[in-house]
């Protein structure tokens, strides 16, 4: 079951109210999760020694202000594998940057258009697929 694997959500997006809304519907899904939301309009990106294992799910905005994106700081920052399970949201054409995300290693991607409670507990389930399917890979190639 989904809700005894998250225990922690990380939200990063520059958009308060987005990330309000966002906070609610998390919070309906998977109550019993602790849910934080990253000021970083106002801390800045995080320091290289922030502990993003303590997050079991990071809900990330693909477009950050300014010049950074999502996908900037999931590469910059993602350093091992257990890094939290990555679910990228855009109010983007999907088109445009699903194949670069995915190919990045982003766990998912969901656009932020018409998203609804089941497109999102559908796409958090994706993201703890991918990121436990990955996982595996790297165990096997390391042994």
């Amino acid at each position: 079951m989904l809700s005894d694997n998250i225990h922690k959500i990380l939200i990063i997006d520059d958009d308060k109210d987005y990330r309000k809304a966002l906070h609610v519907r998390l919070n309906n899904l998977l109550p019993d999760a602790q849910i934080d939301e990253y000021e970083f309009l106002e801390k800045g990106s995080p320091s290289e020694d922030f502990n993003w294992e303590n997050y079991d799910l990071l809900i990330l905005d693909y477009d950050l202000g300014g010049d950074e994106t999502g996908l900037d700081w999931f590469k910059r920052y993602k350093k091992s594998e257990r890094f939290p399970a990555t679910l990228v949201l855009s109010g983007m054409e999907e088109k445009e940057i699903s194949k670069l995300l995915l190919k990045s290693g982003v766990h998912h991607y969901l656009s932020k258009r018409n998203l609804n409670k089941g497109m999102m507990y559908e796409g958090i389930q994706k993201a703890f697929a991918m990121r436990e399917s990955l996982i595996s890979k790297y165990q096997i190639h390391v042994k």
